[in-house]
């Protein structure tokens, strides 16, 4: 297992639990760049649990933008997925995490459309929990709103069955600008 992956996962439990009371992002970057340069960890190591979640995409998920940008910073796979085929993109859009997404967007690798197993991608993620904050950034950074998924819905589809009324009609005029584009 990646130390790094034991060390981020160690310390969100912490935080879960109220070991400790907030995150520490100046800490856990200090660590991760520790780690990276100390010990030849692989940047792009993953969990060896069930999901096979990279560190990386630890990271993201805990909102932790700093050690995201020491990740980077060491030329981290920024598509690297795990057993789902889950992007470190769709688990930022997932929870909302708009900085973490627009610094995703500045990397020219980025694959802003990539597809998890069930065909959605980061834009059909942001339709989970109602991020129609991350939906309007990925919108602007040219995500792709008429893609479909496994079950032939796109993302505004999905918002609107969700009941996010918002975000549905931002993304339908977004799939209307991308058709009448195209």
């Amino acid at each position: 297992m990646s130390a790094i992956a034991t060390f981020l996962k160690h310390y969100f439990y912490l935080y879960e639990n109220s070991y400790i009371e907030e995150l520490d992002d100046d800490y856990t970057s200090s660590v991760v760049r520790a780690l990276l340069e100390n010990n030849n960890e692989d940047v792009n190591a993953k969990d060896n649990n069930i999901h096979e979640t990279p560190a990386f995409t630890i990271a993201i998920r805990m909102g932790l933008i700093e050690t995201v940008k020491v990740f980077i910073e060491f030329n981290v796979d920024v598509n690297i997925t795990d057993k789902d085929d889950t992007t470190p993109l769709m688990n930022a859009a997932f929870n909302n995490e708009v900085d973490i997404i627009r610094l995703l967007c500045e990397q020219d690798t980025l694959e802003i459309n990539a597809q998890d197993y069930s065909g959605a991608t980061a834009l059909l993620y942001t339709t989970d929990e109602n991020a129609i904050d991350a939906a309007r950034v990925l919108i602007i950074n040219g995500a792709n709103p008429t893609i479909q998924n496994e079950n032939e819905y796109t993302a505004s589809i999905v918002a609107r069955e969700n009941e996010f009324i918002q975000l549905a009609q931002l993304l339908e005029f977004a799939e209307e600008q991308y058709n009448f584009n195209s």
